[in-house]
């Protein structure tokens, strides 16, 4: 065997930058700007003070993971990235005074049960807390409920398919639900193509900052197409009315 060849095979290829652009996320200083920063906890604890433990402002996540650098590779095109999560070393909470409300929806489970014994430790020895309670949610569901979600799912699904085919296009779904959101809300969540999804529950506007028009755009700008699904009853506080309808209250 070749041992030249072997090496060659083994060396890195070399690898141009490329261009990366970070997506900024809200943060929760984006609502509370005065918040003191503390030390973590964690800065106590010999097995995670050192250094390379922390998550630092220049560690990001690509959205397109896998790349293709052979041949022209467009570099000028940005990537979207985002801010890599995991431990800092200055947090935003005294841990002293902080509550954790840790909330379960469904029945029990060995992996479950895990999960909950995992955060109420790290909790309770990492980081000091000592307010830690435990809610279980949930919601009762009609006769059919499963059904309806199940073809909501496929309405919605076509809804993304049409969208895909049209440049800059935008799926609609509308649902029942004229006093609750369930519906529209399980249907989502068991979506992976929803976008935006508007429910009674939640009030919402239309233009200026922060609302749906400006993040339709954003939407379209990056990805060329939408999905909304929308429950009847979501958004009739900005549905005008006739003045025989608003007098009578």
């Amino acid at each position: 065997m070749n041992t030249d060849v072997v090496q060659d095979q083994l060396e890195s290829p070399t690898i141009s930058p490329i261009n990366v652009k970070l997506k900024r996320l809200p943060h929760l200083t984006d609502y509370l700007p005065n918040l003191r920063t503390h030390t973590s906890p964690l800065q106590h604890n010999t097995f995670y003070h050192h250094e390379c433990f922390y998550i630092s402002l220049s560690d990001v996540i690509l959205r397109q993971i896998v790349l293709d650098f052979s041949g022209n590779f467009p570099s000028s095109t940005p990537h979207l990235a985002y801010h890599h999560a995991g431990p800092s070393k200055e947090i935003l909470f005294d841990t002293k005074q902080v509550r954790v409300a840790i909330v379960t929806c469904g029945g029990l489970c060995p992996g479950l049960n895990t999960v909950i014994r995992e955060l109420v430790v790290g909790l309770w020895e990492l980081y000091g807390v000592r307010e830690i309670f435990g809610v279980k949610a949930g919601y009762r569901r009609s006769f059919g409920f499963q059904t309806v979600v199940e073809m909501a799912q496929q309405a919605i699904s076509a809804a993304h398919v049409e969208a895909e085919s049209a440049p800059n296009g935008i799926g609609l779904v509308k649902l029942m639900g004229r006093n609750t959101g369930h519906i529209t809300l399980d249907a989502t969540l068991s979506s992976c193509d929803v976008d935006w999804c508007l429910i009674p529950e939640n009030d919402f506007y239309l233009e200026g900052k922060g609302g749906l028009f400006e993040f339709l755009d954003l939407c379209l700008k990056e990805n060329g197409h939408a999905v909304i699904v929308v429950a009847e009853g979501a958004g009739q506080d900005i549905i005008p009315r006739p003045d025989s309808q608003t007098q009578d209250g």
